[in-house]
């Protein structure tokens, strides 16, 4: 027998229709199909023992044994597809929802790290220098090195500007608070420029003296090469004379 083709009771008719329209109609189905393949079971199972108890052993064949057996076979194969299929089903969406979450949370938390570096942020600093800085926070605790001192970071050493002490005002204080931090934050962003244009003066500087000492360098050589030439002269002269 197909458990496919197995008709349920009619005494179960009530209880599917309120089923049918409380329940989805993914769910209904699902729910129709296992109660039909496990009564279809249960009714091979019923039809072989009856069909082996009715008879004598010395009387079993084949055309006793088989139909039942087969019908028995068909609505277990039936049954483990269903429970396979929604097993591997089940499994799929949580995968899919638990790996989703962990490349989300890791995006988001990526995304946090990057915007909140301001001086320079993750690309700039070196991604490279950040793993390393990472691994060793989790082997030497945070901002540590190997024998417990505070680590050194030259990549924010170099790059981090120095931080004003100058706090803004609160929005209720007075104007002339204002005024005053807005005056001094003007002031120091003067001084930066200042030290910037320093800076660019004194590599100028030094640039113009290293030309200058190799200019210098160069000019003492061809003096000497100059005076060489001339004692070589001399001497080869006097040797003339002396010959003569």
């Amino acid at each position: 027998m197909d458990p496919g083709d197995f008709h349920l009771p009619a005494i179960l008719d009530p209880i599917l229709d309120y089923l049918e329209s409380s329940l989805p109609r993914l769910l209904y189905t699902f729910l129709l199909n296992t109660i039909s393949h496990c009564l279809a079971l249960l009714s091979a199972l019923v039809s072989l023992l009856l069909s082996l108890l009715s008879r004598n052993p010395t009387e079993w064949d084949a055309q006793t044994v088989l139909p039942p057996l087969i019908g028995v076979l068909a609505a277990y194969l039936a049954l483990t597809s269903i429970y396979r299929t929604t097993t591997w089903f089940i499994r799929t969406s949580f995968w899919v929802m638990k790996w989703g979450f962990i490349v989300g949370g890791l995006a988001v938390g990526m995304g946090w790290y990057m915007g909140g570096n301001q001086a320079g942020g993750l690309i700039d600093s070196g991604f490279v220098s950040h793993l390393g800085n990472l691994v060793m926070d989790a082997i030497n605790g945070d901002n540590r090195n190997a024998i417990g001192h505070e680590r050194y970071n030259h990549v924010y050493a170099s790059r981090s500007p120095p931080k004003s002490t100058n706090k803004r005002p609160k929005i209720w204080e007075s104007f002339d608070r204002h005024n005053e931090w807005q005056y001094n934050e003007d002031q120091t962003e003067m001084n930066r420029g200042s030290d910037l244009e320093t800076l660019f003066n004194n590599l100028i500087d030094v640039a113009g003296q290293m030309v200058g000492e190799v200019s210098w360098w160069s000019g003492m050589k061809k003096l000497m090469e100059n005076e060489a030439a001339e004692e070589g002269s001399k001497t080869r002269g006097q040797a003339k004379s002396k010959s003569q």
